[in-house]
């Protein structure tokens, strides 16, 4: 395909190009375009920022968003009421080859609004332009060229094409992690290394991006306050993505995780669950977690029932919620499942698990809202999943039960 403009290239419109119209000269093959003369004098304000490009299999026409798939010709306009658009498609593009190109700039923003109204493809995929179709009329005005990749196919190709200028002229993402969180994110044994799934999941998102990861150890409970002042580029952290944190910052989520129990061996409290088993025992949390979040509507279930209250109990860390179990200060002990699993085994004999694993929901990459590197992310997470370095990383860790097929931005449920 090659694109609309007078040179065979996307145009990016913009709301000073007034579209014009004017008959083609006599004699025209294009009988139609002496029937129909055009007049929208608001209609390129409807455009501008989109790209268009086109196709023609005579004797009709269709142009559509560069990025979404290549129509049907033949059956697209009768089957889904774009007759009337496809017509005015022809005159505008018989006028792009008898305009000057500022002039056919504005001509395709007409069109790219007639495209949007109702014969652009709602599909993400690109279907491949048969090798049967005859040159765009866009295309017959000027030498062939190949057509440019759409946006979609370019960040896929290479997710470094959707970076912020001043990360990828960094050359470095700065991290945040809080490092008590193992699995996820913890201190290799010279107490200085970060190391876990995270991290082996950030390096690997940085290298795909043509970046070096930078992780920093910040206190869990102070890292969306660093992100929202921009102190970071993103966190990886095991945050779990919430429809009250997405008002602060933007999540790619990852994975999926759920919470679990953790009570002394032997249970002697008795712990079946989120339950009425709780009532009355002191929950051991970490600060700022989902878990600690809790606690309250937990409370209000046993005071509402008759039982008493449950009374939290908020340490800096994971490590310091683990040490307040297995020390008899609390009696029972939360955190996202991966990380329970992972500090029983650990503390084998020690601490076991309470009931089942419960609100599951996605982990997501925190990252600020501006400069907009969200979407950079995702595709190199995507890009990833594609090419099994995902899978590989969980799988070192033990943790593919929570893998994902699809990564999205801020998807959140509750």
């Amino acid at each position: 395909p090659a694109s609309g403009s007078a040179a065979s290239k996307d145009v990016t419109l913009t709301a000073s190009m007034k579209p014009t119209v004017r008959r083609p000269q006599a004699g025209t093959r294009r009988r139609r375009a002496a029937r129909h003369q055009l007049s929208y004098p608001d209609l390129y304000r409807l455009a501008p920022g989109r790209h268009l490009t086109c196709w023609k299999d005579a004797p009709s026409m269709m142009c559509v968003r560069s990025g979404d798939p290549r129509p049907d010709i033949a059956g697209t306009r009768s089957r889904i009421g774009c007759r009337k658009a496809g017509h005015y498609l022809e005159d505008l593009l018989t006028a792009l080859r008898l305009r000057p190109r500022t002039q056919a700039a504005g001509i395709v923003a007409i069109a790219t609004v007639l495209a949007l109204s109702g014969c652009a493809s709602k599909k993400s995929t690109t279907a491949t332009s048969p090798t049967s179709a005859a040159p765009s009329a866009a295309a017959s005005a000027a030498p062939s060229t190949a057509a440019a990749p759409s946006a979609a196919a370019s960040s896929a190709a290479d997710p470094a094409s959707l970076l912020p200028a001043a990360i990828k002229t960094a050359g470095v993402l700065n991290i945040a992690t809080d490092a008590s969180y193992a699995p996820n994110e913890y201190f290799d044994t010279d107490g200085k290394t970060i190391i876990g799934l995270d991290v082996d999941l950030g390096n690997a998102i940085a290298a795909k991006l043509g970046l070096k990861a930078n992780f920093q150890n910040v206190t869990f409970a102070a890292i969306i306050p660093a992100l929202a002042a921009s102190k970071y580029d993103l966190s990886l952290s095991s945050f779990t993505d919430t429809k009250a944190r997405e008002a602060t910052v933007d999540f790619v989520d990852y994975f999926n995780a759920g919470e679990s129990l953790m009570v002394l061996a032997g249970n002697p409290k008795g712990v079946t669950g989120p339950d009425l088993s709780l009532c009355g025992l002191t929950i051991a949390v970490e600060k700022g977690t989902t878990e600690e979040s809790e606690i309250p509507a937990l409370s209000k279930k046993c005071t509402d029932a008759g039982k008493k209250a449950i009374t939290g109990l908020s340490s800096d860390d994971q490590n310091g919620a683990n040490l307040a179990l297995t020390s008899g200060r609390a009696d029972v002990g939360s955190a996202d499942s991966p990380i329970a699993a992972y500090a029983v085994k650990q503390l084998a004999g020690k601490i076991q698990l309470a009931g089942q694993i419960y609100e599951t929901a996605p982990y997501g990459i925190a990252i600020p809202k501006t400069p907009g590197l969200a979407p950079a992310i995702k595709a190199a997470l995507a890009a990833m999943i594609a090419d099994g370095s995902y899978k590989t990383v969980l799988d070192k860790w033990g943790d593919d039960a929570g893998a994902i097929t699809t990564p999205v931005i801020n998807g959140a449920t509750s």
